[in-house]
């Protein structure tokens, strides 16, 4: 019998209310939800029939690994009490019981009850070539219908997204925006969630407007960190085999971030005025390449170090 802990043995135990349980990997979750299985379907009192539970996850694979689990504690279960009828019988209805990946589950609803949502019962789930391949025939001939009705709003999208000789980019991006989408139970409305962001009457609108303020706060979220870099960078020059010949380097970088840093630390400007000023700062930014001077008393290890740090910093104005 395992030693549990008490918040494990309190997600064994709780009855008859909804529960969340978060852990990390390796915290023994399945081996919990296992053990509580095993519990409902073992209780004295009021025993429950494994195929009347409904246990999905998000993988075939845990999906497998679940069932074999159960069923081996059943197994082990019916070993230490072999007369259990009740026991027996569930070693028999595991094989039916609803164990497997949320989608499975679904799809096993939608063939039940197809006739309740007006479905056709040949339906069939297309793999993802034929998806993939279904959705760009569609989507060149929506392109063909818009480009024949010269719509104006339509016009502007492909001047301002499409790049090159084709409208591969556009494909790329309303692709990307629908696969993102897809992610939310209101897919369609978080789309139009999203253009509400671009939204303004007056340029004073854009002060509060989501997308500012995000921007704004996720870059300065990064240039925070940037001094701190600094620090570690001198200290690693500094050390007696320390990367000297990176003193000029890490001179002009800080003098390059410099700006940001007071822009981003600035409780006197709006978020708008922010962001034009973080714009224009990141626009005039330019990072040298490090010293190619050697010196063989310069320990390799702290050089790696000092580089990577330096290409941090240029990686993270680039992500900005």
């Amino acid at each position: 019998m395992p030693n549990w802990t008490s918040e494990q043995q309190k997600v064994i135990d709780l009855r008859d209310r909804n529960i969340l349980v978060s852990a990390g990997a390796g915290s023994g979750k399945t081996a919990v939800l296992v053990e509580r299985i095993i519990k409902l379907i073992s209780d004295e009192n009021n025993p429950v029939d494994v195929d009347k539970l409904v246990i999905v996850t998000f993988t075939k694979a845990a999906a497998a690994e679940m069932r074999e689990r159960i069923g081996n504690a059943i197994t082990k279960s019916l070993e230490e009490n072999p007369g259990n009828l009740h026991l027996q019988k569930q070693q028999t209805l595991i094989h039916n019981a609803h164990i497997s990946t949320i989608d499975s589950f679904c799809l096993d609803i939608v063939k039940n009850y197809f006739h309740k949502i007006d479905l056709a019962p040949d339906f069939r789930i297309t793999d993802e070539g034929e998806k993939k391949l279904l959705m760009q025939d569609l989507f060149g001939e929506t392109l063909e219908e818009l480009y024949s009705e010269g719509n104006e709003e339509f016009l502007d999208f492909v001047e301002c997204f499409a790049s090159g000789k084709n409208d591969k980019n556009l494909q790329d991006i309303v692709f990307s925006l629908y696969n993102f989408s897809t992610s939310y139970p209101d897919s369609r409305q978080w789309v139009i969630d999203c253009a509400k962001n671009y939204q303004a009457e007056t340029i004073e609108d854009l002060n509060d407007n989501e997308f500012v303020v995000q921007g704004v706060e996720y870059a300065a979220a990064i240039i925070k960190g940037f001094p701190a870099q600094f620090e570690v960078m001198e200290r690693i020059m500094q050390q007696p085999a320390g990367p000297w010949m990176y003193d000029e380097n890490m001179t002009a970088d800080m003098e390059s971030v410099d700006e940001l840093i007071k822009i981003s630390k600035s409780s006197e400007m709006g978020y708008l005025e922010k962001y034009k000023e973080l714009y224009s700062a990141l626009d005039t930014i330019s990072f040298k390449n490090l010293s190619r001077k050697k010196d063989d008393t310069v320990d390799v290890e702290l050089k790696e170090a000092f580089k990577d740090i330096h290409n941090s910093i240029k990686n993270s104005v680039n992500e900005i």
